[in-house]
């Protein structure tokens, strides 16, 4: 993983300045430079494309409505759109889990949210498959940091940030995500 440019960091930081203004330029450079990569952690975490994309956009709304409140001094602009993404993705786990318990359940689970192109072997799309069931069953907090670590390639200490804890215990849950996730290849593609 590599850190973030300091120089790049500071123009974050200036654009969710321009924003808590109300520029809708600063707006639209911060969500086109961050709306891809943010779009893929929550279709990840979520498990389907259109609850991450809606996420993803319900994100960039509180980044409009709320860049008044951002404090660099605590975060990055990076680390703090990636606290409001992991919120809303929570939020919509738990109404999932409520819908369940009232028996309203869509049974909704998109498997191939980046399924490889069509050139690439059947095998490929076998492991893909099998590497995204495998991260849906990692427990939630191992598998908000690995995707936090691949997919937004935040470092150790902002994936703490993101999630309140220690830079050693979010070692900790990459480890332990990483261990799992490769066991559980491994044991699904054995004959």
């Amino acid at each position: 993983m590599s850190p973030v440019p300091p120089q790049r960091n500071l123009d974050d930081v200036v654009l969710v300045g321009l924003i808590a203004n109300g520029d809708q330029t600063a707006f639209s450079k911060f969500m086109s430079a961050n709306l891809k990569q943010l779009t893929v952690f929550t279709t990840r975490f979520l498990a389907t494309r259109s609850d991450g994309e809606d996420v993803a956009q319900q994100v960039f709304v509180d980044v409009w409505q709320k860049a008044h409140t951002f404090d660099g001094n605590k975060a990055s602009p990076k680390t703090w759109l990636y606290t409001i993404a992991r919120n809303r993705c929570i939020d919509v786990i738990r109404k999932r889990q409520l819908r369940q318990m009232v028996g309203l359940d869509d049974k909704t689970f998109d498997l191939f949210v980046d399924a490889p192109s069509p050139t690439q072997v059947v095998e490929n799309r076998q492991e893909l498959r099998r590497t995204v069931e495998a991260l849906h069953r990692l427990p939630e907090r191992q598998r908000l940091a690995l995707l936090l670590s691949a997919v937004a390639d935040l470092p150790v200490r902002e994936i703490a940030r993101v999630l309140k804890t220690s830079e050693g215990a979010t070692e900790q849950l990459l480890v332990r995500a990483r261990k799992r996730l490769r066991q559980a290849v491994a044991f699904e593609t054995r004959p």
